[in-house]
């Protein structure tokens, strides 16, 4: 435990913002190396681990703390499921045209 922990407090070094989960189970990262982090706080462990392709300067967990939301100056906005890291939501430039629309959702 003492190892993960030491883990999250490098990696919250690095981050442009913090963010405690409303059911105070989960604490996220968003950092300059482009990762979103989600950490279990009672076992202080990564949960999980998604990316995007420029800083990530924003995080946010749902009200039911099971998704989060992530903004990037790589101008895309994710939603994420804590649990499983899987993307559930695409909010950027349309990667099939092209367009630098930003009003794209997938």
């Amino acid at each position: 435990m003492i190892f993960t922990l030491a883990t999250m407090m490098v990696a919250m070094t690095a981050s442009t913002d913090v963010v405690l989960a409303l059911d105070a189970k989960h604490l996220a990262t968003g950092s300059v190396d482009k990762t979103a982090r989600v950490w279990d706080l009672a076992s202080g462990e990564e949960v999980a681990h998604t990316g995007h392709a420029g800083d990530i300067n924003s995080v946010a967990f749902s009200a039911d703390s099971e998704q989060l939301a992530t903004a990037s100056y790589d101008h895309i906005a994710r939603v994420w499921e804590v649990t499983s890291g899987g993307e559930v939501a695409y909010l950027g430039p349309s990667v099939v045209d092209g367009s630098t629309d930003t009003g794209v959702m997938r």
